[in-house]
């Protein structure tokens, strides 16, 4: 059996409904599938790197630009939760990109989660009282700071994208240090090199001739059926290097420290 609610609370409920903001949510959503859209599709039909990163960055940049905007100036909430919303947001955006190698392509990537999750909880919330919407929004900045915060950039792809993995996990430096063991260890490592070269070889930088053609070597182009087999692997530290081969030795460098 419920109890019926008094006059008192029915006129308490009924004046918070009265004073409660009303969310000016729309430019919000708008610019979220922009930013989002605009984001996917550069990146999806982009020929070269620059354009890449104006979808990465250029545009994101300037849709947290125009949502501040909206925010401090249009949503009509109170001006203290702008304030403190917005301070809690630059945090929450900022705080996962500390100590990561490359944070100025990490925070792109965590505004790419944020600002949509935002506008989807105050979406999702919208017909609720002013402070659920409040704290769903809270809820929702910290999940996806917390989330971000528990990865690390190891490495930045050929594509600009990010190779990521858990702060925990050892870097690719650290446990090829650990299975290689000391430079002491190779010191008196020497290669055998033939005195002439082959057809076969490709001794520097993109082939003999300079133009990255092979035309001895027949690959079999049917990997369904014959898939290639690895052979040999050995693990290196960060390599920023094309590889050469000369005879049964293959040449490339790596960073380590």
């Amino acid at each position: 059996m419920s109890e019926e609610a008094t006059p008192q609370e029915d006129n308490a409920a009924l004046a918070e409904t009265k004073s409660a903001p009303i969310l000016r949510l729309w430019p919000a959503i708008v610019l979220a599938i922009i930013h989002v859209a605009a984001t996917l599709i550069t990146r999806r039909i982009a020929s070269t790197n620059i354009d890449i990163m104006i979808g990465a960055y250029a545009i994101p940049a300037l849709m947290l630009i125009l949502l501040s905007i909206w925010w401090l100036a249009f949503s009509r909430v109170p001006f203290r939760d702008r304030f403190l919303g917005y301070m809690l947001f630059l945090v929450a955006l900022i705080i996962p990109s500390v100590k990561t190698s490359a944070p100025e392509h990490f925070l792109p990537l965590v505004a790419l989660y944020l600002v949509p999750t935002i506008v989807v909880a105050f979406l999702m919330t919208s017909q609720t009282p002013w402070r659920v919407q409040r704290i769903a929004a809270m809820v929702v900045i910290l999940a996806i700071s917390a989330y971000f915060s528990m990865l690390r950039v190891d490495a930045i792809n050929g594509d600009v994208s990010l190779a990521l993995s858990w702060r925990w996990e050892p870097t690719a430096e650290e446990a090829a240090a650990a299975e290689l063991g000391s430079e002491e260890d190779y010191a008196s490592d020497s290669a055998e090199l033939p005195t002439t070269l082959t057809p076969q070889d490709w001794p520097g930088f993109r082939g003999a001739n300079r133009d990255g053609r092979d035309l001895v070597t027949v690959m079999d182009t049917d990997w369904e059926t014959n898939p290639p087999k690895e052979l040999w692997r050995r693990p290196v530290g960060l390599g920023w290097s094309s590889f050469s081969a000369v005879g049964d030795y293959a040449f490339t460098q790596e960073q380590r420290g």
